[in-house]
């Protein structure tokens, strides 16, 4: 497609400019509009039950809550939401229950701001440290794991610092957090061991019944190193795999 848009004549050339412009800028107002939409319906919230919101990046993050969130929506006296900043991220979950859009630009700062709930719970790191602020009428915000690693080999030192309660994966995270409060006199925040709840969510949807011949899984960690095995090796690795009857 990139070398066709080089070969093409410059008034089509800007034609195509104006049209992706232009197409820009109505995702940009459909985005505005929604995340207004999304902020005055969480904001019209009156019910008296406690409030617990789970705030999600994009919809790559979904799964690390669903199985926490599909659990605290069988107690009846919890008011669970579910908020997001990824419009690909708004299908329904558990059938019924209507994810909330609140962009990632001054809507959200907002939502944030005047943020009032009995439990913020987020898989979001540097809480206070950047653009999104802690709220004062928000009793406790609690933090999840997105990956079973170190936390101070792979994170920033101050990336969990300003969280109330952690759900920590094992013991190694609770010691790695609770040593930090020591060495860098962190405030001391509750630290519970619960487990890799995305694990449990595959674990749930795999299929034991089901068996693949010459299957191979590739899946190499990211790296933010110029060279890495991704980048620069595995259309080679794939396609030689696949040119042996595998499936990749």
């Amino acid at each position: 497609m990139l070398l066709g848009f080089l070969f093409i004549g410059k008034s089509s050339k800007i034609l195509l400019q104006t049209y992706f412009q232009t197409l820009k800028k109505k995702n940009k107002l459909l985005n505005f509009y929604q995340a207004l939409k999304g902020l005055v319906k969480f904001f019209s919230n009156k019910s008296k039950k406690k409030k617990i919101v789970f705030y999600s990046e994009s919809k790559n993050y979904r799964n690390y809550f669903i199985e926490l969130i599909l659990n605290l929506k069988k107690q009846s006296n919890f008011e669970i939401i579910y908020v997001t900043s990824d419009l690909e991220d708004m299908h329904l979950i558990d059938n019924n229950f209507e994810p909330i859009f609140v962009g990632s630009g001054l809507f959200r700062i907002i939502f944030f701001t005047i943020l009032k709930c009995d439990a913020m719970i987020m898989t979001l790191t540097d809480l206070g440290n950047y653009h999104i602020k802690k709220s004062k009428n928000c009793k406790n915000y609690i933090y999840i794991f997105h990956s079973p690693v170190s936390t101070h080999l792979t994170y920033r030192k101050d990336a969990f610092k300003n969280y109330d309660i952690i759900f920590s994966n094992g013991e190694y995270q609770k010691q790695e957090l609770l040593k930090a409060e020591k060495i860098y006199n962190f405030p001391a925040k509750k630290i519970f061991n619960i487990g890799y709840l995305y694990y449990e969510n595959v674990n749930k949807r795999k299929n034991l019944n089901k068996k693949l011949e010459k299957n191979i899984l590739f899946a190499p960690s990211w790296n933010m190193s110029a060279k890495n095995l991704f980048n620069d090796y595995s259309f080679d690795i794939i396609q030689n795999l696949i040119s042996s009857n595998y499936s990749v």
